[in-house]
């Protein structure tokens, strides 16, 4: 129900300017229409406040632009990463390695990975992991629903499917890891956090 809000028509009444004192005519406007149409105070024609429709959609267009200004941020800060590092090309992947500022994780063909306390079988485990997560488009997946994210962004059901997303992807590649290593040496590698 809540998804429904931004398309959602509000039958608004309102006083026209045509100096037929009680004249209303009725509309039909959805949330992005209703911010400019102001109710007039009766007996004051240069006052006006904003009706209960207005102040939802100023809301929502809050909430919308600051998922936005986050969602944007957050992939300059990846295009900086990728444009500042030195990819070394290993088949299709493009592996950055950093001192530990940022964390192991993978941006379509780009991986990341902070070489702190890594042996080089932990990290041919990562690139494997982070391989299958290239392959199957996970970072599609995820950027997908950042994007319904941005429109949705009032919606508690929207931040529980990403999170439930993000655990299905990690199990499906957990378990094509597992084929290719130990599993006791792979869940070690769990544990340092970096996968």
């Amino acid at each position: 129900l809540s998804m429904l809000i931004p398309v959602l028509p509000f039958g608004v009444a309102s006083q026209m300017a045509t100096g037929a004192p009680g004249y209303v005519a009725g509309g039909s406007y959805t949330a992005a229409t209703a911010i400019g149409n102001a109710v007039s105070v009766s007996g004051h024609p240069g006052i006006s406040r904003l009706g209960w429709q207005s102040w939802l959609a100023m809301i929502y267009l809050l909430g919308f632009t600051v998922s936005c200004f986050f969602l944007i941020r957050d992939l300059w800060k990846i295009y900086q990463l990728i444009n500042k590092g030195n990819p070394v090309p290993r088949g299709r992947l493009r592996i950055l390695f950093s001192d530990g500022k940022i964390p192991t994780a993978s941006f379509f063909f780009y991986v990341f990975i902070s070489r702190a306390n890594l042996t080089e079988e932990d990290i041919s485990q990562i690139l494997v992991h982070e391989r299958y997560h290239s392959v199957k488009f996970h970072s599609l997946d995820v950027l997908i629903v950042e994007m319904v994210k941005v429109v949705w962004w009032f919606s508690p059901v929207v931040y529980f499917y990403k999170n439930s997303l993000q655990e299905a992807h990690e199990y499906e590649v957990d378990q094509a890891v597992c084929r290719e290593f130990d599993r006791k040496d792979y869940a070690g590698l769990d544990r340092k956090s970096v996968v």
